[in-house]
């Protein structure tokens, strides 16, 4: 455990030596400093997961986004969720024990926005005809049209 502590030292004496006056040892126990290990960038589309892959010599790790509005993650198991297209960082920790010291690192995650495409037949209509045109349409929000 780190830290710190005092000895005392002591010796009483005997028939040969004096008793020798105490002297007093400050010990310190330093902290193993920790490394956390991932990559520094990851992707994952809107809608989709994948996992930050991260490692600190068995030690228990913490994951936490710093913007849920476009992703999301487990805390636990580093799972990352796409909300939204964009950039986000996602900041991997270990907290500081009685043994190792704290580290944290921050991982860029792109969140791809999903492909959007729209086909519609051709058609053919007589002066003074209406018809609905039926676009097909993967993606979702508003159409607009436009002669």
């Amino acid at each position: 455990i780190g830290g710190k502590t005092n000895i005392t030292i002591s010796y009483a004496g005997d028939g040969k030596y004096a008793a020798a006056e105490d002297v007093n040892v400050t010990v310190t126990v330093n902290k193993l400093p920790t490394a956390i290990i991932v990559n520094s960038a990851i992707e994952v589309d809107v809608d989709g997961t994948n996992t930050i892959v991260a490692t600190a010599d068995g030690r228990t790790l913490e994951f936490i986004s710093l913007n849920e509005s476009i992703v999301t993650v487990d805390k636990d198991t580093g799972v990352i969720t796409g909300i939204k297209g964009g950039l986000a960082n996602v900041t991997v920790r270990f907290t500081e024990n009685d043994k190792y010291l704290g580290d944290e690192v921050n991982v860029t995650v792109t969140v791809n926005k999903l492909t959007s495409s729209i086909s519609a037949e051709p058609i053919d209509i007589n002066v003074f005809e209406s018809q609905l045109i039926s676009p097909n349409i993967v993606g979702e929000g508003v159409i607009s049209y436009v002669s």
